[in-house]
């Protein structure tokens, strides 16, 4: 990539609007030029002074996002359930059966599983760029009520940034990753309270319960450390996700 051609995207690159392949691409020319390293510091360091001289808004947090996911589910869901429902009264009927009984027998998936894939394909702009994650746990100093510890994982995994976010009613921190072969790795970090930590299967990682769930190629873990909760949400195969968990530290 030429320095003319990357100086047209550093705005976009800095508020995590590329995908994982261009992020790679832009980052390898960073990595030995810079002249552009230079320019993104300028943008952080002034789109980060301008953030925090702007008013806060009104509106109840997260009300965005409900209602992005709320206009998603009707557009999806709600024409074809109007032609198909009267076709498939019997079939509901003895699904219904059949999902009783295996509720029954094996817990049920997370509610965080399909809200983790579903925040992780949108890739939302981050409000505080990495990579130093001292630097990102400060930002969120009174943002949130609790310490925000931006979890090590491993000499491949990056830290690209983080956003303010929330789990039901109660304040988060999002956190995104680049993983080796351009995978990206989004941590949501939360006061897990009394939240239920559930998934189809649990394992142990340094004897620590994980829950592990996923769908449409997408991975998730869900543990708690020191009270927090934490959800992991990534493309990479179960393979790799367990590597990952292996690798993760919350020590510099």
């Amino acid at each position: 990539m030429e320095c003319a051609h990357v100086s047209r995207f550093i705005d976009a690159y800095v508020d995590g609007e590329f995908d994982a392949h261009d992020r790679a691409e832009m980052e390898r020319h960073l990595e030995t030029c810079e002249a552009c390293r230079a320019e993104v510091r300028r943008q952080v360091a002034w789109k980060s002074a301008v953030r925090a001289r702007m008013p806060r808004p009104s509106a109840p947090y997260g009300l965005h996002r409900r209602l992005l996911r709320a206009l998603d589910g009707e557009t999806r869901n709600s024409l074809l359930w109007r032609r198909a429902s009267w076709r498939l009264a019997p079939a509901l009927a003895a699904a219904a059966v059949l999902a009783l009984l295996i509720v029954r027998r094996q817990p049920g998936p997370s509610p965080f599983v399909r809200e983790s894939i579903l925040d992780h394909e949108r890739n939302w702009p981050v409000e505080v760029t990495g990579p130093d994650p001292d630097g990102v746990a400060i930002w969120f100093r009174g943002k949130v009520d609790f310490p925000v510890r931006p979890p090590r994982l491993g000499q491949d995994a990056h830290l690209l940034g983080g956003r303010l976010w929330h789990v039901g009613q109660r304040h988060a921190a999002y956190l995104v990753y680049a993983v080796g072969g351009g995978h990206k790795v989004s941590v949501v970090v939360f006061d897990a309270g009394d939240v239920p930590i559930e998934a189809p299967r649990r394992v142990i990682v340094h004897d620590r319960p994980v829950y592990m769930g996923g769908e449409q190629g997408y991975h998730v873990a869900e543990f708690r450390d020191q009270g927090l909760g934490y959800t992991m949400t990534t493309d990479l195969d179960e393979p790799a996700m367990m590597r990952l968990l292996q690798q993760t530290s919350f020590e510099p």
